[in-house]
């Protein structure tokens, strides 16, 4: 049994799976470098996402030339303790995570670019006169490649009628958060991605999502699992991945042990097993 959890679905379309890229045109969301800052004084510093962001000064900045790319999407500093921010800043548009020059490219554009963010943030918003950059990720943030062709794909409309699955592996409500491809910020569903859940809503995941067709013994985890684009805007984020991952990994170790196919796999064992470890499945009755 193989679990490709590449986070590409290189494994499922190695096996002969089929897949899709991006949207209609095959354009992708971009990726970020993320980053990490000192010397922020979040005292005067805005820390509520929404109400006061990071980009409302993104215009002026624009005029007075201070960007090579106007991407008009800033997701803004994350506070820590001491001083530090988390910099989720600055996307890498026209990148495709399943080509490592199309990667290598990206790393080196976001570097070149990052100093431009650090302009801005001392230059333009309260708080971040002496924010420095102190460190950057290894590896470039992808937020969107393949999406495998499953048995089950995730639609819109699951999420919006937050769906029950009789074998349904875990539970997720983050919103449908789908970055403009293009540096103009515009996205297709804005408003889904701002209203979100009310607090103890969610939507099932199913346990056909995690299984390729053309295949019978490789399982998907992570932001490749079966969704139209819209509804891996919210799988595609890291506890879903984490939620995946793990009833990938047990449902593909109980198929070993039993020497039966993943299709064959009793799914009311796998989803017991998950209860026994914590999993969330408040549909399920023992």
């Amino acid at each position: 049994i193989f679990v490709d959890a590449t986070g590409d679905g290189t494994v499922c379309c190695w096996a002969g799976a089929d897949s899709k890229k991006g949207d209609e045109n095959g354009d992708m969301m971009p990726g970020t470098l993320c980053t990490q800052w000192a010397n922020i004084d979040w005292s005067r510093a805005v820390v509520e996402l929404g109400k006061d962001p990071d980009n409302r000064m993104l215009e002026q900045a624009f005029r007075d030339k201070i960007f090579t790319v106007e991407d008009r999407a800033l997701s803004g500093m994350w506070k820590h303790e001491h001083g530090i921010g988390g910099g989720n800043i600055g996307h890498v548009f026209g990148v495709d995570g399943t080509d490592e020059r199309s990667i290598t490219m990206g790393i080196i554009d976001a570097r070149k670019r990052m100093p431009e963010y650090q302009t801005y943030y001392n230059t333009y918003l309260p708080g971040y006169e002496k924010a420095k950059m102190i460190a950057t990720a290894d590896v470039l943030g992808i937020r969107e490649t393949r999406r495998i062709i499953c048995e089950y794909n995730m639609t819109l409309e699951d999420y919006l009628h937050q769906a029950d699955f009789e074998d349904e592996i875990g539970r997720y409500c983050y919103p449908v958060d789908v970055h403009s491809s293009r540096p103009d910020g515009e996205t297709k569903y804005p408003n889904l991605y701002e209203k979100g859940y009310e607090t103890g809503k969610s939507y099932g995941i199913p346990f056909r999502a995690l299984l390729p067709k053309k295949t019978e013994n490789v399982i998907v985890a992570g932001r490749s699992i079966g969704a139209e684009r819209e509804m891996m805007g919210s799988v595609r984020v890291m506890p879903a991945c984490y939620i995946t991952g793990q009833a990938a990994g047990t449902a593909a170790a109980m198929a070993a042990i039993k020497g039966v196919s993943l299709r064959e796999l009793d799914v009311y064992e796998l989803q017991k097993k998950l209860v026994d470890t914590g999993v969330y499945l408040p549909h399920f009755i023992a």
